[in-house]
């Protein structure tokens, strides 16, 4: 059996651009910073047919950029429309700043 590394060492990735669009995203939603990573912008009411939620921050996206905006808008339009409930989330962020953004926000 192959370990972590090296399955990930013999995949290639895809091209960012083509992954963006095979999950529909469209030029507004959808900002490249290079070949493999970018910065998605999805709108609190965009309906979703999965149930998962990353964001996650690169270089390409600095402090106040948005990051911790949109997972907070994301999960309240989540519970708005009765898909899920508070006890569903597991929410990780990088910083003290975001967390206790987060916990401002949410409580």
């Amino acid at each position: 059996m192959l370990s972590d590394i090296e399955i990930a060492q013999a995949t290639s990735l895809k091209p960012i651009s083509e992954l963006a669009a095979e999950i529909g995203l469209t030029e507004a939603e959808f900002e490249p910073y290079g070949r493999d990573k970018a910065k998605v912008a999805l709108g609190a009411d965009r309906k979703e047919k999965g149930r998962l939620i990353l964001v996650t921050a690169t270089s390409g996206m600095p402090a106040g950029s948005g990051k911790t905006k949109i997972l907070v808008e994301r999960m309240f339009s989540y519970l708005r429309q009765e898909h899920c409930n508070i006890d569903d989330f597991l929410i990780i962020t990088y910083t003290k700043a975001a967390a206790a953004e987060l916990r401002s926000k949410i409580a």
